[in-house]
């Protein structure tokens, strides 16, 4: 009688210590999501102020980065690599730029989190030309010491199979 209720005590303690560790991992998760949403919303603030600085700071620094952009070259090896890309297309582009992210799926485990959205640049050249883009975007982030890094960045556009070129506008 003793041991089924020692039992019985002990499955009790170990249900409850497992129900109060799922409701930390929750507020964690919930944590670690609004942080990886507010670096989606100071991004769109950092490319329509043109701060590569602040855009840079969302990546892993050295050479961790690894950026497959939707533009030639195929990839970009560090941040330093990327932040010039970044700095050549806002040279390229000195009129107004903005982006808008939609359709922002985030996803968490321990250190480690992916997040895919929509991105919708519109930028402009010397001679006032708009362009619009609409890049499908994923993103891997690694926690580093209390912060969410992007270790990888895709960039892609869908391609029209008719012609071989790149659908800008897609929806």
């Amino acid at each position: 009688m003793r041991n089924t209720a020692f039992v019985k005590k002990l499955i009790l303690a170990s249900a409850i210590i497992l129900f109060l560790s799922s409701c930390g991992n929750k507020e964690n998760a919930t944590a670690d999501d609004a942080a990886i949403r507010n670096i989606y919303t100071e991004y769109t603030s950092a490319v329509i102020a043109k701060n590569v600085n602040k855009i840079m700071s969302f990546y892993a620094p050295g050479d961790e980065l690894l950026a497959f952009d939707a533009f030639i070259p195929r990839q970009y090896r560090g941040t330093a690599s990327y932040q010039k890309d970044y700095e050549e297309f806002f040279k390229a582009f000195p009129g107004a730029a903005t982006s808008r992210i939609s359709d922002l799926n985030i996803k968490v485990s321990g250190n480690l989190a992916y997040a895919t959205c929509i991105d919708q640049w519109s930028v402009t050249d010397s001679s006032k030309a708009v362009l619009d883009m609409i890049f499908r975007c994923t993103d891997v982030f690694e926690k580093q010491q209390g912060r969410w890094l992007i270790i990888h960045e895709h960039l892609s556009f869908p391609v029209d199979p008719a012609t071989g070129k790149a659908d800008y506008s897609s929806k």
